[in-house]
């Protein structure tokens, strides 16, 4: 059994991957898709409208009756984008392992279980400084 070390590019966490099984460590979650984790499995049920200050947080969207989360998934190699039809995520754009998506909040919590999805980073919307002179 070999074990090789991994570190992750935004947060510089370590882990170990098993390869000798065969096995790929869990979904990386930026901190940010962690905070929206811990947030949803707190709420325990579907995003709705009064929701206020979760859908401003993570500047969620509004489409066909539900709230998505748009995201910068990388698929792991042996995947496919199809292969994310079951949770309903809507694909944007595609290059190369990483895709921009649109998550329904109401199938995220399964969706980063998945052993398709390598590391999710949540979108965030940009701020915009006005210089004054």
């Amino acid at each position: 059994m070999f074990l090789s070390a991994t570190v992750c590019g935004c947060c510089s966490s370590k882990g170990t991957a098993d390869t000798a099984a065969g096995q790929r460590p869990p979904t990386h979650l930026s901190s940010l898709a962690r905070m929206l984790q811990n947030d949803l499995s707190k709420l325990d049920r579907e995003v709705k409208a009064e929701d206020a200050a979760l859908i401003e947080r993570y500047s969620l969207i509004r489409q066909d009756d539900g709230y998505y989360v748009a995201a910068i998934l990388t698929l792991d190699h042996t995947y496919t984008e199809g292969e994310l039809d079951v949770y309903g995520v809507k694909v944007q754009t595609i290059q190369g392992d990483m895709l921009t998506v649109l998550i329904p909040t109401n199938r995220y919590l399964q969706l980063i279980e998945s052993r398709a999805v390598k590391s999710i980073e949540i979108d965030s919307k940009v701020q915009l400084k006005n210089k004054t002179s």
